[in-house]
């Protein structure tokens, strides 16, 4: 086993080669996470025989600046009956410091928003509105142990990136599981995301992994109100482990929600993107 670290200080890789519906906010949320080394964007396969530790590493005093941009196509249905059709989207720029890594590995992390346009509410994607401060910290695998004046159980403590707790070869999988109570609706949700290490890539010099994901957001067993949710997500995302970061991720969802005891059905298709600032992989 190698750990990441060891392998990008070898110079392995050469240098410059290198509702809202319910289930999109999550789906967003994996996405749109981190922000990303510097790059030259180019893409190289690395052959890389050993695992590799993909667990999340940074500096003290690191920034990064990264954007965002989701569009959802909703459409309402009240007893079989189509009576609202609206398009929902969000684009901003996240600035993060990281504050303090401890001895543990776990991470302080300060997110600033701003440059912020449409009319989705950013808490649903799990980041505050510009002129609002959020602090966290994560542990090594990205789960979320303390986010400041937020609910504990909100989507804000649903991990950004899943990462497995094992060092993975290309082909590996690793399986998350989780649940969030929304903070506007007080609506339970339960996720299951599938991630897999497709392959490795050069990053400007540093080694990054190339991750897929699929996954579904359903209502817990016991929810109270006869309801069902039916969700598909699926991704990809260009992540660099040495500064928890994704230099570039897109994601596609489709979900049906439906409330039968006053026969509402809700749909929505999305969209979403994020890319580090100066990655030539855009949305």
């Amino acid at each position: 086993m190698k750990s990441f670290k060891k392998i990008v200080t070898k110079n392995i890789c050469p240098k410059n080669k290198i509702i809202k519906g319910a289930t999109n906010l999550i789906f967003v949320a994996l996405v749109f996470p981190l922000f990303g080394c510097q790059s030259s964007g180019s893409n190289d396969n690395v052959d890389i025989k050993k695992p590799l530790d993909l667990s999340a590493q940074s500096v003290s005093g690191s920034e990064s600046n990264s954007y965002y941009e989701t569009k959802s196509n909703v459409v309402v249905s009240d007893e079989g009956k189509v009576t609202k059709k609206y398009v929902s989207q969000a684009k901003f720029e996240i600035d993060r410091t990281t504050l303090h890594v401890n001895e543990k590995g776990d991470i302080q992390f300060r997110t600033v928003t701003k440059n912020k346009t449409g009319d989705l509410t950013l808490k649903d994607l799990a980041y505050l509105e510009p002129g609002e401060e959020l602090l966290e910290m994560i542990d090594k695998y990205g789960k979320p142990l303390v986010v400041k004046d937020i609910p504990l159980g909100s989507i804000f403590y649903i991990p950004r990136v899943t990462l497995p707790k094992n060092p993975v070869n290309v082909g590996d999988t690793w399986i998350y599981k989780g649940r969030w109570i929304s903070i506007d609706t007080g609506l339970p949700f339960e996720l299951t995301v599938n991630s897999k290490l497709k392959s490795w890539s050069d990053c400007d010099g540093l080694l990054c992994a190339i991750i897929t994901f699929t996954g579904q957001v359903s209502l817990p067993a016991d929810f109270p109100l006869k309801s069902t949710l039916k969700s598909q997500i699926k991704g990809v995302f260009h992540y660099s482990p040495v500064s928890y970061e994704v230099l570039w991720g897109e994601s596609f969802s489709e979900e049906e929600f439906y409330i039968e005891p006053i026969q509402k059905l809700i749909k929505v298709d999305s969209r979403s993107c994020s890319y580090k600032i100066g990655y030539n992989k855009k949305c």
